[in-house]
C-alpha cells in the first residue's frame, strides 16, 4: 500500500520532520511504500496515487487549538483527495492539542477525506508507536 505522510513545520523546531520520519521508518517496516513531504516546501505535491495520507500538524499557538491555514490550503491543492482514508496526527503542544486536533480533522473532513484514525504525539518514539496501531489494510 502506497502511504503519504505530508507534515508541517514549525518554525524554530524539527520535531514535525522527525515524528514523519519515524513514522515512515515503522509503516515501511511494516512493508508498506512510504513517502513523506514537507508541506512548506514541496506545496505542489499531488496526493491523488496515495492508498492512504497521513497528516502531522502543530498547534500555532498554546492556548485556542488553532492549526495553520497552510492545511487547508495544501489539501486543497493537493489533486483528488475526497475520499482518501487518512490519519490526522498533532504534535502535543500546550493545553490546546485536543482542540486543535478536532479543527485538523474537520479540515482534512472538509476535503471529503475519510479520518479512520487521530492521535496527539508527544514524541518522535509515540509516533513509531502510532504507526504500527494506524489502519491501513483495505478492508
Amino acid at each position: 500500500m502506497r502511504i503519504g505522510i505530508v507534515f508541517f513545520p514549525s518554525s524554530g523546531s524539527d520535531k514535525a520532520e522527525k515524528t514523519a520520519r519515524e513514522l515512515s521508518r515503522t509503516v515501511e517496516s511494516l512493508g508498506h511504500s512510504c513517502a513523506f513531504f514537507n508541506a512548506d516546501l514541496e506545496s505542489s505535491t499531488k496526493l491523488t496515487s496515495y492508498d492512504y495520507v497521513v497528516v502531522v500538524a502543530k498547534p500555532v499557538s498554546t492556548f485556542g487549538g488553532k492549526i495553520s491555514d497552510k492545511v487547508g490550503q495544501f489539501l486543497q491543492s493537493a489533486g483528488a483527495v475526497s475520499g482518501k482514508r487518512s490519519c490526522a496526527l498533532i504534535l502535543k503542544s500546550g493545553l490546546s492539542s485536543p482542540k486543535a486536533l478536532s479543527r485538523l480533522m474537520k479540515t482534512m473532513e472538509k476535503e471529503g477525506m475519510f479520518v479512520n484514525y487521530s492521535d496527539v504525539i508527544a514524541t518522535p518514539e509515540e509516533a513509531a508507536e502510532t504507526g504500527k496501531r494506524l489502519p491501513l489494510s483495505r478492508d
